[in-house]
């Protein structure tokens, strides 16, 4: 069986799209703490926690496009592990888009861990 490399793309950029909600929403949660707003916040952390939720699936749907077949646990190895960098520049014409979210999402994983560590500072500095 042949990896679909649409079905990949789709999940990828499914995952590249939640990782953007989170951090809206951290940003988001920043703001609140600021104005004392523990209702909102609390929702908010809900809501943060559905979109890791959604992540983390993903991900997972990912994996298992990998369970298929050896050709299909090459391919998507190749692709989630290959610095995407390095994978775009020698990617074959169907790899590339998916290589280019990779990129995207990776560029903005550490702007989401900055404000995770922030929001994870200010709560405990409320809680003492």
């Amino acid at each position: 069986m042949v990896l679909d490399m649409t079905e990949i793309e789709i999940l990828l950029q499914r995952r590249y799209n939640c990782l953007r909600e989170i951090r809206r929403l951290t940003q988001e949660m920043l703001d609140t703490l600021s104005r004392g707003d523990e209702v909102s916040l609390s929702l908010m952390l809900d809501m943060r926690a559905e979109e890791i939720e959604k992540y983390e699936f993903c991900q997972e749907e990912i994996w298992k496009k990998a369970a298929r077949g050896p050709q299909e646990s090459e391919a998507v190895r190749r692709i989630m592990n290959t610095d995407p960098e390095e994978g775009l520049a020698a990617a074959e014409p169907e790899e590339q888009l998916a290589y280019q979210i990779r990129k995207k999402t990776v560029d903005l994983i550490p702007e989401v861990q900055q404000l995770n560590q922030r929001l994870g500072l200010r709560l405990n500095a409320g809680q003492k």
